[in-house]
């Protein structure tokens, strides 16, 4: 999935393309990083008690529909109520990731876990925004929001088909 996750300086070139003014741009990033900073610790909650898989998968799901409709939009409104779903990706993806390398890292340890999960993403963040960049120049912007919204999805499956539910906590 991440490779599908660029950087966040899309969603602002995608909102000043929308008509989104600079101003507004910049409030409508904040009020996503609210709503991330707000949701993170109930989604750890909500971690514990249905398992760190199904979190990922709506975390996941959700990363799809604000990117699908970031790719679809037509209106500049439309960047605030997809902004804050798009808040609600790294509340429930980010802690809860690591908490999962963590859980599934045998006798590597914990902070070696978190160490190459956090290498892992770093490097596959520079792929994605590469890709992403690609797109946007190569066909348009509307590719790189649908690009990450279909790779959300096939990580939406491949969690269910291929992880177990419940992973056992350290």
């Amino acid at each position: 999935m991440r490779l599908g996750n660029s950087a966040n300086s899309f969603l602002i070139l995608r909102s000043e393309q929308l008509g989104l003014d600079r101003k507004w741009t910049i409030l409508a990033y904040a009020l996503y990083n609210a709503v991330a900073s707000l949701a993170s610790m109930p989604a750890g909650a909500a971690s514990d008690r249905f398992g760190r898989r199904n979190v990922l998968m709506v975390g996941f799901g959700i990363y799809a529909a604000s990117y699908a409709g970031l790719g679809a939009a037509s209106a500049a409104w439309m960047v605030w109520p997809l902004f804050a779903l798009y808040g609600l990706f790294p509340a429930l993806t980010d802690g809860v990731g690591k908490a999962m390398a963590v859980d599934t890292a045998g006798k590597a340890g914990r902070a070696t876990a978190i160490g190459i999960y956090s290498m892992v993403m770093g490097v596959t963040q520079i792929a994605a925004s590469y890709i992403g960049g690609v797109l946007w120049d190569k066909v348009d912007s509307q590719a790189t929001f649908y690009f990450g919204a279909a790779l959300a999805a096939l990580s939406v499956l491949l969690l269910f088909a291929l992880l177990p539910s419940r992973i056992k906590s350290r």
